[in-house]
């Protein structure tokens, strides 16, 4: 349904910023920050799709109800909103939006799936037989609404027990890939695949429900860590306690490599992704000790540089996506210190920070150019922001 909001909350802020020097060659980025109710705040980060819809959680700092609302774009501009669900707050799974606009997030004890007319088409599973550790991540969804994510406890880590695909003509389970006790399920793209980490073992593995591969790293390296799948099935993932990173594709695994420093860091909570066209987007250490993001495509590794400072920490360079177009989002340090976000774009890293807003994270980027993120406002709220790059 419709959400009956005020007019102040249902007409989205827009503001459009030249970035410069030179602004010649900058672009324009027109930064929207997408309505929510008044005294709702975002939860977690809100997710975008190839056409520009948008879908996140919300919950009141008052009441402590979760809603789900979808923000479609608008012929003539701006965005319609759309309540989805209101119910008891869910602190875990967040809302996901496939390229049909179907959105899954939970309702009530249980994981749901709305089509594109906020319609509820089904009922994917209880809220409680997921695991504890697979709600910090978002389930995987697809076009064809498969639905990926991990239930039970294999062991005292709080590790997924099983993998689940569910399909609207049933599911299929997978439990114990390689004899590992514990298994995290990772991703799935648009093919059926689903893409994962049997984390007792060390193996990765590929699964469409019936057939199970597992593949280990470059030189039959331990995996770490299974990061991103795209849809022609090339795998990213870290080996060596996560501090180098590879591609599996066909069999083979192929380390990426490094800027010169002594590690590639890669996570699934920050920092990684490969786009349809093999392009990988990461942070690396270089010669001089300091973390750069880069493009690294077809055993090239790009340095994408910084904002004008130099990041000691993880956190303070991450690539979070890349589209298909190469251009890539994530976070750097300025001259002045600060934590800012950006985006690379026509080779050149720009500026993405909003004044008012601080702790501004862009998590996914489409092929419009539309990067969809988080950012704290001036009243101390977790809000949406959309930049669009032009």
């Amino acid at each position: 349904m419709k959400a009956p909001w005020p007019l102040a909350v249902t007409a989205a802020f827009i503001t459009t910023l030249a970035l410069a020097p030179p602004a010649s060659a900058a672009p324009a980025v027109q930064v929207t920050e997408l309505p929510l109710p008044e005294g709702y705040t975002l939860q977690g980060p809100p997710d975008i799709n190839a056409r520009g819809q948008i879908a996140a959680a919300a919950v009141s700092d008052e009441t402590r109800r979760s809603r789900i609302v979808r923000w479609d774009p608008e012929p003539g501009g701006g965005y319609d909103t759309t309540v989805l669900t209101e119910g008891p707050h869910v602190s875990s799974l967040l809302a996901r939006i496939n390229d049909r606009g179907d959105v899954l997030a939970p309702e009530a004890l249980d994981l749901v799936i709305w089509d594109a007319r906020g319609r509820k088409v089904a009922t994917v599973a209880s809220l409680r037989d997921l695991s504890g550790y697979s709600g910090f991540l978002p389930p995987g969804f697809n076009d064809r609404r498969q639905v990926l994510y991990g239930k039970g406890m294999g062991d005292m880590s709080g590790l997924p027990a099983a993998a689940v695909l569910w399909s609207p003509g049933g599911q299929a389970e997978l439990t114990r890939p390689d004899g590992s006790a514990t298994v995290d399920p990772g991703d799935l793209n648009d093919r059926g695949e689903a893409m994962g980490t049997a984390t007792g073992t060390g193996s990765g593995f590929r699964w469409d429900g019936r057939t199970t591969t597992l593949f280990r790293g470059p030189d039959g390296e331990s995996v770490y860590w299974m990061i991103d799948f795209n849809d022609r099935g090339q795998a990213l993932g870290i080996t060596h306690g996560g501090t180098r990173a590879f591609v599996n594709h066909r069999g083979v695994s192929q380390d990426i490599g490094t800027l010169g420093g002594p590690g590639t860091y890669l996570h699934p909570f920050g920092s990684g992704a490969i786009n349809d066209r093999g392009q990988v987007a990461g942070a690396s250490a270089t010669a001089g000790g300091t973390m750069h993001p880069f493009i690294w495509h077809r055993g090239k590794m790009t340095d994408l540089g910084t904002l004008g400072g130099e990041a000691t920490a993880l956190y303070q360079a991450t690539a979070t996506d890349i589209n298909n177009r190469g251009q890539v989002i994530g976070q750097s340090m300025t001259a002045a210190g600060e934590l800012h976000p950006y985006a690379w774009h026509r080779g050149r890293m720009h500026d993405l920070h909003v004044p008012g807003f601080r702790d501004a994270v862009p998590s996914e980027i489409n092929d419009r150019g539309q990067a969809i993120g988080r950012a704290t406002s001036p009243t101390g709220t977790l809000r949406p922001l959309l930049w669009t790059l032009h």
